[in-house]
């Protein structure tokens, strides 16, 4: 598990996208969701990951993706490749720690792409 935070983390450290450029980053979470088979939609850069319940009731977690257009001074392992862009607030932060949270749910769900039922009762949007 500490393994994935720091290398998904830094991945997307590495690698900041500004507001409504975040076509990497977008990609890589899709891909992310393509290889755990969980159904979502995509609107524009953002992705909407569901996870549907037994319910039609809904609970939603939220991340934002984007970096902010400054430079990156510090001098570490996981430190920005674009010059004048850097994730300044958390946001791969946030990010890892909301696919952290869809392999939980995927292990406890055990259904990919509406091929099994759900075990959770209701139903979860990722956004």
């Amino acid at each position: 598990m500490e393994n994935f935070f720091y290398e998904t983390r830094s991945k997307l450290h590495k690698n900041p996208e500004l507001a409504l450029e975040e076509y990497e980053t977008a990609r890589y979470i899709r891909n992310f969701l393509d290889n755990l088979e969980i159904e979502y939609e995509e609107i524009g850069t953002s992705t909407l990951a569901l996870f549907k319940g037994k319910e039609d009731l809904w609970l939603g977690f939220r991340a934002d993706i984007d970096a902010l257009p400054l430079q990156e001074e510090n001098e570490v392992e996981y430190k920005s490749k674009v010059n004048g862009k850097m994730h300044a607030c958390g946001h791969d932060g946030h990010t890892t720690n909301l696919l952290y949270k869809k392999i939980n749910n995927a292990n406890i769900s055990s259904w990919g792409r509406g091929k099994r039922r759900s075990k959770i009762y209701s139903s979860i949007r990722y956004f």
